[in-house]
Parts: structure tokens; C-alpha cells; sequence
């Protein structure tokens, strides 16, 4: 089990006075914890204290929410409208339907009558989130970006083990 990981580092949490914070624990699957996931609020003891779980989710500048189609979040955490990804109307793409009378495509499905429009850039030429839109392009690249700082300085030792489980 690597080290916990802190979500911020305790300055940006004393910059933005707060006392809590959350932190990032990897765990083995174990039965204890498919059952545990299963209850209405699952918790772990850390240190005697009873602390809420969830499983984390990543999200960085490619990440695309499902429900508003924008980039830097997930559906699960947004409260934006739903967006089809087909047309960009207000509606969930899985309930996008053709209004051409003789279309055969059905629900939740693209076809030729369907004017394309990205919600992200605005252009007819694509789908929202199609890999070869600029906006789905430049967010791949600023994450590149960011990796490849974040990667060069990298220790080239491994991470010491505190756990005793040598």
C-alpha cells in the first residue's frame, strides 16, 4: 500500500483556513470492503475516529462530464442541464430522437438529419467530445503538459515504506 495522499497541501488548506481535509487511501478489494460500499454511509476507523469513504474518482482538464458534455469535471458531481451530444439540446444524449418523421435511427442514436453541433467550440463539423474536436485536442495536450512537468521531478528511488511490511 503506497502512502496516504493528501487532496491539498496543508499551506493551501491554512491559506484557506480550513481544519479539514481529505486524503487519498489506497486499499486492497477485500470482501470488508465490497460489504462495507454497500451500506448507506460506509466508513473505515482512521486512528479511532470514525471517517466516511468514497471511491475516488480522478478528474483533471480532459475529464469529460457526461451530462453537460464540459471539460474538468464528472456527471457525477455536476449540476449543470444534461446535453446531447449529438444535437446540443437540452436533453440527455441516451434520450436524443431524430425530428425528421421517416428516420429510422433510434432513441439515443445519431443520424444524417442530425445537425452536428459541439457545444464546446461551437462548430458543425463534430460531435461534442469527438476525439479529434479542438477542445477534446487542447485538453489532451494541457494534461500532457502538465504530466511531463509534474514528471521531472520524479525521485528515481522508490517511495520508502512505513508500514512495516517490508
Amino acid at each position: 500500500m503506497d502512502r496516504p495522499k493528501w487532496i491539498k497541501s496543508v499551506s493551501a488548506l491554512e491559506a484557506e483556513n480550513k481544519e479539514k481535509s481529505s486524503i487519498i487511501v489506497a486499499v486492497e478489494t477485500n470482501e470488508w470492503l465490497l460489504t462495507e460500499r454497500r451500506k448507506p454511509h460506509p466508513a473505515m476507523a482512521v486512528y479511532g475516529l470514525r471517517c466516511s469513504f468514497r471511491k475516488y474518482i480522478r478528474k483533471d482538464t480532459s475529464t469529460h462530464c457526461k451530462r453537460c458534455l464540459q471539460y474538468g469535471h464528472h456527471g457525477a458531481h455536476c449540476r449543470m442541464l444534461s446535453i446531447s451530444k449529438y444535437c446540443g439540446n437540452q436533453h440527455h444524449t441516451k434520450d436524443h430522437m431524430c425530428g425528421s418523421l421517416y428516420c429510422t435511427a433510434g432513441k439515443g442514436k445519431p443520424c444524417s438529419h442530425t445537425i452536428r453541433r459541439c457545444v464546446n467550440c461551437d462548430e458543425t463539423s463534430h460531435f461534442t467530445g469527438d476525439r479529434q474536436g479542438p477542445t477534446r485536442t487542447r485538453a489532451a495536450a494541457l494534461l500532457q503538459q502538465r504530466k511531463g512537468k509534474h514528471r521531472q521531478g520524479r525521485p528515481t528511488q522508490p517511495p520508502i515504506n512505513n508500514y512495516g511490511d517490508h
